[in-house]
């Protein structure tokens, strides 16, 4: 292994690895990305006849495929070539296929040679970045650049953890789903447990996944709202706590956050 790799090189390789199988091996990611879908079409006034859509490190497309139906176009972004070869794939099995395109593109690397001109020029009135945020090493620098993408008053969603633990030898969880919503605090609660083959491999895919994480304390709020603030996006800042979810070891706490860029 190159001494030179970086947290984005590890990143690559591990969801290039990951993505055949993230669909059907981590139900508690998909919860997590369908809640929190859900959260932003509550939050935003999403219009099928005009709403444009960034969904930067996409994975498969789960965020997008939920939202696809209450938009123009969205369009995926993810250095993962593997990821985005799913994500195109599993669009075409949609009604909505027509509105979604994936593109591997780097938006992090200085280096983004031809990858940027797939999206040279684009504007979006939403973007979303769900639970990729503790995989980037300069989250303010990553912000700005996202920000840049958006049009006068558009929307910044951020989906991540406020906290995440992980324990080797995995929990012994029931599956177990409860919502208790209130302000600001949707209060999700999801234990899953699968078969001891299923949660062997899901502990192994996340103790692999430990390298890739650049930020294991997780965000709160006053640190997203600064981080919003310092790109500009000072307008409608918004914290939702999703709630708790757990599977194989791993538990988190996930929020969703978002900030709007003034009009003008």
């Amino acid at each position: 292994m190159s001494t030179n790799e970086t947290i984005a090189d590890k990143n690559r390789a591990h969801w290039n690895n990951f993505a055949e199988n993230y669909e059907t091996s981590d139900p508690a990611g998909i919860k997590i990305a369908e809640d929190a879908a859900d959260v932003m079409l509550k939050k935003y006034p999403f219009e099928e006849s005009s709403t444009t859509v960034l969904d930067f490190a996409c994975g498969t497309g789960i965020v997008s495929r939920r939202l696809a139906p209450y938009c123009l176009s969205i369009t995926g972004a993810d250095i993962s070539e593997n990821m985005i070869e799913l994500y195109n794939k599993f669009a075409q099995d949609t009604p909505d296929k027509d509105k979604m395109e994936g593109y591997v593109f780097d938006l992090l690397s200085p280096a983004q040679s031809s990858e940027e001109k797939s999206l040279k020029g684009m504007l979006f009135d939403v973007i979303v970045c769900a639970q990729a945020y503790h995989h980037f090493e300069d989250v303010t620098d990553a912000t700005k650049k996202l920000a840049s993408y958006l049009k006068p008053s558009g929307s910044l969603f951020i989906v991540d953890n406020t906290w995440f633990k992980w324990e080797k030898g995995g929990n012994e969880g029931q599956n177990h789903l409860a919502h208790h919503h209130h302000h600001g605090h949707h209060d999700h609660q999801f234990h899953h447990k699968g078969s001891e083959e299923e949660e062997a491999k899901l502990r192994t895919a996340y103790e692999a996944a430990m390298d890739t994480i650049a930020h294991k304390e997780g965000f709160n709020e006053a640190s997203m709202k600064e981080m919003f603030e310092a790109a500009g996006l000072t307008e409608a800042f918004d914290f939702t706590v999703l709630g708790e979810y757990s599977r194989a070891g791993m538990s988190s706490e996930v929020f969703v956050a978002v900030a709007t860029k003034p009009a003008v």
